[in-house]
């Protein structure tokens, strides 16, 4: 495996629990419903969740919280993989200042990482490329480029629940590099 993709919202930046916060809804990450679509918990359009003087600005972004497990998550990664091999991939949304607060929050976080943020993720997806990702569509996405996809549990996919998550994309991580080995 050639390099490793750390998506950031939900897998080490705690997106759901600010949107929940700026929104007025109690729903925190470990409840969160079991859907993907932000306007079910949060009981808003699309226009509401992102137009939202709170949401808007790089300030918004920069400040996210890092979930309990990210630290012990990218060291295993990093262990996995070397430091050289492994960055964030991040999806923006219709915000002008939204790939800037990621990148912010990545800079002072985990500065030896380096970060892409854009629209369409799957671009990058290539044989020997590995993604770690929450979305179970961008996993589909990810592997129809020829890349390798391990899904980080989260409420709002097939894994939700799971006790030890980073215990589980370790174990996925290198039952994905056995398979590549055959």
């Amino acid at each position: 495996m050639k390099h490793l993709w750390i998506d950031l919202d939900g897998v080490v930046v705690n997106l759901v629990d600010r949107l929940a916060e700026v929104h007025g809804v109690e729903a925190r990450y470990p409840t969160w419903p079991a859907t993907y679509d932000l306007r079910v918990p949060l009981g808003k359009t699309k226009d509401e969740i992102w137009e939202h003087p709170s949401v808007r600005g790089s300030e918004f972004w920069a400040t996210l919280p890092k979930h309990d497990w990210a630290d012990d998550l990218v060291a295993m990664l990093v262990r996995e993989f070397g430091v050289d091999r492994v960055s964030f991939l991040s999806q923006t949304v219709n915000d002008p200042w939204c790939a800037a607060g990621k990148l912010r929050w990545v800079a002072e976080h985990f500065p030896d990482i380096p970060a892409l943020v854009g629209h369409d993720k799957h671009l990058v997806g290539a044989p020997g490329h590995v993604l770690l990702d929450d979305y179970e569509e961008n996993e589909r996405l990810w592997r129809g480029r020829g890349g390798v996809a391990v899904l980080f549990p989260a409420p709002w996919n097939r894994l939700r629940g799971h006790p030890d998550p980073v215990g589980l994309v370790e174990r996925q991580i290198r039952e994905r590099r056995r398979e590549a080995e055959d």
